[in-house]
């Protein structure tokens, strides 16, 4: 690894939600953010992005406007490995040396956030992403910690990973698909180059599947 260059990522699945509006002022409750808004922020927190305060109050100044934001799609990129956090992320200098990183940590653009010394564009760049050090799970094994991380849910007793699907719990994707359907003759739901063992609709059926 290097300044110059970065290091190529096995890239395992590309999710794509193509009608997915993350704020709309329509369909409101009395505080004016929307049903459906609260459901696409949830999906989207258990993707890894955050919606915070300030998103949530452009939803209300939208309301209150008339106006209605461009439609927007998700788009997931889920790496199946990679790199190691503690060698990129979440460094933890002040952690014994059996448990932190083997690089030196850099500052970014957000005080009080330190990245690798080995990504040094990135630092120059953290105000423009989140960072979600929160989680973890205690599964070392890739099928059910995939599965965890599609479903927001743990496999239970009986869980195979080899199958394809493997869903317990239907993924995020098809929970969206799901609750929003299509719009128009885009799929709402789809899963690039192949469908991924823990992508699936589980319960909710083939309709939620992806494409």
């Amino acid at each position: 690894m290097n300044n110059s260059t970065s290091p190529a990522l096995p890239v395992s699945g590309l999710f794509i939600l193509p009608g997915v509006t993350l704020m709309n002022a329509r369909q409101s409750f009395c505080d004016g953010v929307a049903r459906r808004d609260m459901l696409k922020i949830g999906a989207a927190g258990a993707f890894g992005f955050t919606v915070g305060l300030p998103q949530m109050l452009a939803s209300q100044a939208h309301a209150a406007s008339g106006s209605s934001p461009s439609d927007k799609s998700l788009i997931i990129v889920f790496l199946q490995g990679g790199l190691s956090t503690i060698d990129t992320w979440d460094m933890k200098p002040d952690a014994p040396a059996e448990f932190r990183g083997e690089f030196n940590p850099i500052s970014t653009n957000v005080p009080g956030t330190q990245l690798c010394e080995h990504l040094p564009r990135l630092a120059t760049q953290t105000d423009k992403f989140a960072l979600v050090r929160s989680f973890g799970h205690r599964d070392s094994g890739h099928g059910p910690a995939d599965h965890y991380m599609l479903t927001g849910y743990l496999p239970r007793a009986g869980f195979n990973g080899g199958l394809k699907p493997n869903n317990q719990q239907p993924a995020h994707g098809a929970v969206i698909s799901r609750q929003l359907g299509p719009r128009g003759s885009v799929p709402p739901y789809v899963c690039l180059p192949k469908m991924h063992n823990s992508a699936g609709s589980a319960y909710l059926g083939s309709s939620a599947a992806p494409f």
